[in-house]
């Protein structure tokens, strides 16, 4: 490659980064202002953990601190320690994570048409003439999707599920530093392609051993990162042995040199969560629940249910419609349920898709002549695209294995599962996009402008798509109305609506929806509490110990009814032993409960109890630093 041509690449590469920055900063320009949701109250702003940094250097905090998830949760202290609980700091981030996610999508496929099996077609790219090269669209276009795609929007406009949109960041990079790695030490690359003139042979090899040792360890740090982040990227060495094998050329020798150090992260997610600090007997006897979160489902009957699941996955990726942050899904017990079966085989043909790819791009380049069965012409593109194509479908499958196969996970479904996915099903859609087996380049040439003329309106849909998707996560109460409409059968989206509607202080819609909450189920611990909330907020006292009463004779652990019955008994019967017990207990159900320790502690001042007062204000103080109530009260415990 001459100077000229080397630089007007990179000039049209760094405009093709800048598309996508662009279209991604386009489609989520709306979120900046979006308050924090569901989730995000529990693990960000009621999470002391993240409320100091130094919380992450020493574990003796008294926090229930999860290593497993080290660096997403560390990502949020750095959000706080800078600024607070500003929502704005938290999305800047968040979309920093996505368009670089996306950037690195991009670099994946441009790399992946560089190593030996795509080589020979980039020296084709580099001599045609017309701008429209297949390699670099499939690779931009891929990126586009990823970016500007709406079912990215829980991912990424949900703030903590920064958690799945950071380690598919790191993920990405693992894969691409290893993808430099190998290219390094790949003669034909570093050689033919840059076409420069050779040096010394010892000095060439030791920098080039150098460049491939610094990029393994980028690559060995990154995994490390990404399964600190989250357990999905359980499947990374997984990913990375499957490209080892698709587009690299050596001896399996060589092949286990790069693989072994990747192979060995593949201890990290196991022994986080099964601890290293206990008896084997107890690890043992406990790995069952540890890959059991929060539901008794069955594996079998989870395992049905995601045959389900996928299958609206893939429907979610070409057809994003009906869209919503929870949903009310249906359990399956069995595979000859039709639904199961019809997604069994639909999803089947798609993984057979994959494996027919690659084994049809090997046979076809065993064969001298490039023509297949019926005569038709393979480009160079085309015949490279086809293990590209494969590698996509079987990342796609792959990667959701962790959330959607046996291990059985409280909620069913959620669409920010599919982000990392989605990266292989955007590429093997792009690359297939731009497999034209024409003889006649002019022809060619006028069906790709066809394409990217095509593909660059479904970019512009998507976008809106994705902005329109955004308003929703602007205000709690329409985000949960949109699920409530979209699932009226989804007791906790009526739930949550009837605390934001409480919050809001709609209290006739609130009271509306919290009787249907209890219609639908009487024994709904959620709904009483709610309705006792509500009456509280209306003052009508009796009734709200009422609900708070059934609450805690439905589920005597629930820390936040024995605080509110607390105040109640304190602020409308000033019957404070009582409140004093009802704080006792929630302080002991949830030591993090800031408003437990400021409620108890406000009841010893009165008392006259300044030591205790002072215990349980400065625990809550520890818990909320920044609420400047407390450490008033604090100063008059002196």
């Amino acid at each position: 490659m001459d100077i000229g041509r080397f630089h007007a690449v990179a000039v049209r590469t760094r405009y093709q980064l800048l598309l996508i920055a662009v279209v991604g900063l386009l489609a989520y320009s709306n979120t900046f202002q979006a308050p924090f949701q569901f989730d995000d109250l529990p693990n960000i702003v009621d999470n002391p953990l993240i409320k100091n940094i130094g919380n992450f250097i020493s574990s003796s905090k008294g926090y229930d601190f999860n290593p497993r998830r080290f660096a997403g949760y560390l990502s949020f202290a750095v959000n706080y320690h800078f600024g607070g609980l500003s929502v704005t700091g938290y999305h800047i981030v968040n979309l920093a994570i996505h368009i670089t996610s996306a950037i690195l999508v991009y670099l994946l496929v441009t790399l992946t048409f560089q190593t030996p099996f795509m080589s020979k077609e980039q020296r084709a790219e580099n001599s045609m003439p017309s701008a429209l090269r297949p390699m670099r669209l499939a690779a931009l276009f891929s990126a586009l999707l990823f970016v500007a795609h709406p079912i990215q929007t829980q991912a990424v406009t949900y703030i903590v599920q920064r958690l799945a949109s950071l380690a598919a960041m790191f993920y990405l990079l693992s894969l691409i530093t290893y993808i430099k790695a190998r290219l390094a030490l790949t003669t034909e690359f570093t050689e033919d392609s840059l076409n420069i003139k050779r040096p010394q042979e010892a000095s060439r090899n030791a920098r080039r051993f150098s460049l491939c040792s610094l990029w393994l360890i980028l690559s060995f740090f990154s995994a490390v990162l990404a399964m600190k982040t989250k357990e999905t990227a359980f499947t990374l060495p997984v990913i990375i042995i499957l490209y080892e094998f698709t587009f690299f050329k050596s001896t399996l020798k060589k092949k286990l040199l790069f693989l072994t150090p990747i192979l060995f992260t593949m201890l990290i997610i196991p022994i986080s969560i099964m601890g290293t600090n206990r008896p084997l007997s107890e690890i043992i006897s406990d790995l069952s629940d540890r890959f059991r979160l929060q539901t008794d489902l069955s594996r079998w009957d989870y395992l049905m249910t995601q045959m389900r699941v996928i299958t609206t996955y893939v429907r979610l990726i070409f057809l994003p419609v009906n869209q919503r942050l929870d949903y009310n899904y249906p359990v399956y017990h069995s595979l000859f349920q039709l639904p199961v079966l019809l997604s069994f085989i639909f999803l089947a043909s798609i993984f057979g898709t994959g494996i027919y790819m690659l084994q049809r791009a090997k046979s076809i380049e065993q064969i001298a002549k490039t023509k297949d069965q019926k005569g038709l012409y393979f480009t160079p593109y085309a015949l490279c695209s086809l293990r590209l194509i494969g590698f996509g479908i079987l990342w796609f499958f792959m990667t959701l294995s962790v959330e959607s196969s046996i291990i059985p996970i409280a909620d069913v479904i959620f669409e920010h599962r599919l982000y990392l996915s989605s990266a292989g099903a955007f590429i093997a859609v792009a690359a297939s996009a731009f497999i034209i087996p024409l003889r006649d380049r002019s022809g060619q040439t006028k069906i790709e402008k066809a394409v990217v003329i095509v593909l660059s309106l479904i970019i512009i849909v998507l976008a809106g798509a994705t902005y329109a998707r955004n308003i929703l996560w602007q205000d709690r109460v329409r985000l949960w109305e949109d699920v409530v409409r979209k699932s009226p059968g989804d007791l906790r989206a009526h739930n949550n609506l009837v605390a934001e509607l409480t919050e809001k202080r709609l209290y006739d819609k609130a009271l509306k929806e919290c009787r249907i909450s209890l219609l639908m189920k009487p024994d709904n611990v959620e709904g009483h509490y709610n309705l006792g909330v509500i009456y509280q907020a209306l003052h009508m006292f009796a009734p709200s110990v009422e609900q708070y009463q059934e609450v805690i004779k439905l589920a005597p652990d629930y820390a936040w009814a024995h605080l509110n019955l607390g105040v109640v008994y304190s602020q409308a019967f000033d019957q404070s032993d009582k409140a004093e017990k009802e704080f006792l207990t929630a302080v002991n159900l949830m030591p993090d409960l800031e408003e437990a320790h400021f409620n108890l502690g406000c009841a010893y001042l009165r008392k006259g109890e300044k030591e205790k007062a002072r215990r349980e204000l400065a625990a809550a103080l520890k818990i909320r630093p920044d609420n400047a109530k407390i450490r008033q009260l604090l100063k008059a415990c002196y």
